[in-house]
């Protein structure tokens, strides 16, 4: 995730991967991402190269559940 702005407001952008799908096998479940990124601005998407994911915009939020 990016931020641009203030820390009360802002705007933000997301740069993710998507899934190649689920692989089953008779002792194991793995996933497996897709090697192509995609970045999401509003209603705007487009794919990225992997070499221009990193920006000093970056925020990463960390979600804990509460009892």
């Amino acid at each position: 995730m990016n931020h641009f702005g203030e820390m009360n407001r802002g705007h933000y952008t997301v740069i993710a991967r998507d899934w190649d799908g689920i692989v089953s096998s008779a002792t194991s479940e793995s996933t497996y991402l897709s090697s192509q990124w995609y970045s999401f601005n509003d209603e705007n998407v487009e794919s990225v190269d992997e070499k221009t994911i990193k920006t000093d915009a970056a925020y990463i939020l960390f979600y804990r559940q509460r009892e």
